[in-house]
């Protein structure tokens, strides 16, 4: 009885010895795939240009901000060097100081021209590759390039206005960093020629408009232009007779033509003849462009009364003038109305 239970027992365990080798011999022989399979999705052209904009509004975005953290922490540096500048102090004289002195006025005292000559001589070449060496060398702390930045661009902007009280010459300085890294913020020096204008308009404008001066300018700004010297109004890089250019430089050097600010009685009434006039205008007066034509705009449109009303309104509002050159764009900020 005994030995039948133990030979059964035998067999049992040989049958599942063996269907576990067999197991793991089949699971070994064959290859692992994956227990998870994602089909690959093609994105469409508009996907991919939504993606593109997506990311450039991020990078523009971060850029934004970066430059602002930049602006923040370089208005700080600047208030804590001043600060410290400020709080600086003077320090007393050692006695280590007063003996150096004391013993260096002996010394030379002591000696005559020729041999003080002699003593020096050696050294009189070390001390000027010393001068050679802070001048010329490179900065490699930023710190240091910031300070030596600003400190020489001071200096340059007080000497170049000096020379032109002497002179009368007129300058434009420009300085930028050359990489990110520079902590100097761009800098520019300028004298008066060329870059002083009054101010006519309540506001600023970064741009300025030659076609459709009257829509983009006038309409928004109640600004207009007086006695424009050439038969087209139009940019002063389309002229391209030299000596309309010449008359035009001239007429706005002697401040006949100029910028105006209306009133605001001129200016309802400006806007009301210009709303007749486009209403009553002719298919033939429009540009193929959509622009009016590029006549220059006049202070009260098609009823303009001659030249004794022109002159009685400058002398009304004469503060409201001022001359300001078209090469450049027009600086808009407070009227003295």
């Amino acid at each position: 009885m005994s030995s039948g239970l133990s030979g059964m027992v035998k067999s049992k365990y040989l049958q599942y010895y063996t269907s576990t080798r067999l197991m793991k011999h089949t699971l070994t022989a064959n290859a692992r795939s994956s227990w998870r399979i994602r089909t690959q999705y093609k994105k469409t052209n508009a996907e991919t240009e939504g993606l593109k904009l997506k990311q450039k509004e991020h990078c523009e975005a971060y850029t934004e901000a970066l430059s602002a953290a930049n602006q923040v922490v370089l208005y700080q540096a600047k208030h804590m060097h001043e600060c410290c500048q400020s709080m600086k102090g003077t320090r007393q004289p050692s006695r280590w100081n007063t003996f150096v002195k004391k013993e260096t006025e002996h010394i030379n005292n002591g000696m005559s021209k020729e041999e003080q000559i002699v003593a020096t001589e050696e050294n009189t070449g070390l001390i000027k590759e010393t001068h050679k060496m802070k001048a010329f060398t490179p900065q490699n702390v930023m710190i240091n390039v910031f300070h030596d930045t600003e400190k020489t661009l001071k200096s340059i902007d007080k000497a170049l206005m000096k020379f032109h009280s002497r002179t009368g010459l007129e300058f434009l300085f420009l300085s930028v960093k050359k990489d990110s890294e520079h902590w100097n913020q761009p800098h520019i020096f300028h004298t008066d020629l060329g870059v002083q204008g009054d101010a006519v308009a309540p506001t600023r404008i970064n741009h300025m408009y030659y076609v459709n001066f009257n829509n983009n300018i006038t309409a928004k700004y109640g600004v207009v232009i007086e006695n424009w010297p050439l038969p087209k109004f139009c940019a002063p890089r389309d002229v391209s007779s030299r000596n309309e250019l010449h008359v035009l430089f001239h007429s706005w050097q002697s401040n006949t033509t100029r910028f105006c600010k209306l009133t605001p009685k001129e200016f309802e009434k400006w806007k009301t003849n210009h709303f007749n006039r486009d209403c009553e205008a002719p298919a033939s007066n429009v540009q193929p462009n959509g622009d009016a034509s590029t006549d220059p705009p006049s202070p009260s449109g098609p009823d303009t009364s001659g030249k004794n009303a022109q002159a009685s309104r400058r002398s009304h509002h004469a503060d409201t003038f001022s001359v300001c050159p078209p090469a450049r764009n027009i600086r808009l900020a407070q009227a003295k109305v």
